[in-house]
Formats: C-alpha cells, sequence, structure tokens
C-alpha cells in the first residue's frame, strides 16, 4: 500500500510500522477510511490494523488501483 502525502511525496508505509508514530484514528484519517469501520473489523475479524484499513482501502478503489 502507498500512502500519497499532500505535498505530492510518495512513499510506501506499512501500517503496522506507523502505528508507533500515529494513533490508528491518524491514519484512518490520512488513508480516508472510517475509524470506527477498522477497529470493528479488527475485532470482529480479528484482523490486524494493516488488514482492516487495506479492506476499507481496497473497498473505497484506493490503493494501488
Amino acid at each position: 500500500m502507498e500512502l500519497i502525502i499532500k505535498s505530492a511525496l510518495r512513499g510506501a508505509v506499512k501500517i503496522d510500522d506507523a502505528t508507533e508514530l500515529l494513533t490508528l484514528r491518524q491514519i484512518c484519517l490520512i488513508y480516508g477510511v472510517s475509524y470506527d469501520g477498522v477497529r470493528q473489523r479488527m475485532h470482529r475479524y480479528s484482523e490486524t490494523p494493516n488488514t482492516a484499513i487495506n479492506y476499507f482501502v481496497q473497498k473505497q478503489g484506493g490503493g494501488d488501483a
């Protein structure tokens, strides 16, 4: 998954590593996905933050598409 910063810089971000620097809520805001939805998927399906966020990014047609 790639993160495109508003300054147009591109870089690969591994969500699990980024959680050491940012809160899950901040990461969801950056990716434009629902924080509550991500938390529900994490608890309901025992998914990692990375997997849950990827689900919503792909659902929105984001990511590498």
